[in-house]
């Protein structure tokens, strides 16, 4: 089992990009809205109860999908420091179960995330559409910074497509073991 653990700000193009390396791929897409959808059906955003049901559910997606054999491709907003206990807990549970993680950081340029976070594909999933509350999330997390604790491909989604994209990270789980 492999995840391929999807990184970056919001609006960076996490899911598009999630979505054309499921067609090339067959993972299959547990992308964080999903899982926060479910979650704010119940609780209030950002609170206790809120987190502790996605983490939950994420653990116990992550737990079958190790027993299946099912592979996946996890999108997150990775925060500096803030997330890396829970994502470092993310890595030691799929591997201890005998996955793999591969990790990948999407960037790109700060005003091309202001100008994706009003598009009307993010109402779907209660994506943030907000640019003052993009600005100021951009303002008080490193959202830019990769994982500290593992390698991380790197992709600018100002430089490639999310099909370009989708490509490279194929190839770099095929150069890496």
């Amino acid at each position: 089992m492999k995840l391929v653990f999807l990184y970056g700000p919001p609006a960076v193009g996490k899911l598009t990009v999630a979505q054309a390396l499921a067609g090339l791929t067959g993972y299959k897409v547990l992308h964080n809205h999903l899982l926060n959808d479910l979650a704010e059906a119940v609780f209030a955003w950002g609170t206790p109860p809120f987190g502790e049901l996605v983490s939950k559910v994420r653990f116990q997606i992550l737990e079958l999908a190790l027993r299946e054999d099912v592979s996946l491709i996890s999108t997150f907003v990775y925060a500096a420091q803030h997330d890396d206990t829970y994502v470092q807990e993310i890595k030691a549970f799929v591997e201890a179960g005998g996955g793999q993680c591969v990790f990948v950081q999407l960037r790109c340029k700060p005003e091309t995330l202001l100008l994706r976070v009003e598009e009307e594909s993010r109402r779907q999933f209660k994506k943030l559409r907000n640019v003052q509350v993009l600005e100021r999330l951009l303002q008080e997390y490193e959202l830019f910074q990769p994982v500290p604790f593992a390698d991380s491909l790197q992709i600018d989604t100002d430089e490639l497509s999310p099909a370009q994209a989708a490509q490279a990270i194929v190839a770099y789980m095929e150069e890496t073991p």
